[in-house]
């Protein structure tokens, strides 16, 4: 039983580095998209630094540096 248990975290895990890795490349993705379409500050200040926190049904959850450029980005984009 301890055996089985193990094999099926063993891959829940694994699924969940892919997922995570596809999740970074769709942010990466997006984030190209938007850059020629903000100015180098709005690209540099608001949207690259933002990392993927996580993915569910196909929505990118993001993280940020911290509070204060969290609020501003819900704020203003």
């Amino acid at each position: 039983m301890a055996i089985a248990t193990c094999l099926l975290a063993a891959k829940a895990a694994g699924r969940n580095r892919v997922e995570t890795a596809i999740a970074g490349a769709a942010w990466d993705a997006v984030k190209e998209t938007l850059r020629p379409r903000v100015t180098a500050f709005t690209f540099e200040r608001y949207i690259g630094g933002a990392r993927v926190a996580g993915s569910r049904e196909g929505v990118l959850r993001l993280s940020y540096p911290s509070r204060f450029l969290l609020d501003m980005v819900r704020d203003r984009l």
